[in-house]
């Protein structure tokens, strides 16, 4: 019992961290505005600095949106989980 409120814990403080690091600004909503990351093709004009759908903030957006999310994101990284629903790496977007 003990270790799974140990586990619960850290999953929570990664979640808290993670949403922090990687997760969008307040009153941020590129999913609405620019669609799924998985959708856009990752390319010269997607990487310019101007831009506003940037495929890394739309996967953190996505992945790391709320604290839950961000809990179920670490559990997936722990079990070696790094892909996003259509297969694309989320290491290599960050």
């Amino acid at each position: 019992c003990w270790t799974l409120v140990l586990f619960l814990l850290i999953l929570y403080m990664l979640g808290i961290v993670f949403r922090q690091a990687f997760g969008p600004y307040p009153g941020q909503n590129l999913t609405e505005l620019c669609g799924y990351a998985d959708d856009i093709e990752i390319n010269e004009q997607t990487l310019d600095p101007d831009i506003e759908c940037k495929v890394h903030y739309m996967y953190g957006e996505e992945f790391f949106g709320t604290v839950s999310k961000s809990m179920f994101t670490g559990f997936r990284f722990m079990l070696g989980d790094y892909s996003s629903r259509g297969g694309k790496s989320l290491a290599v977007a960050f």
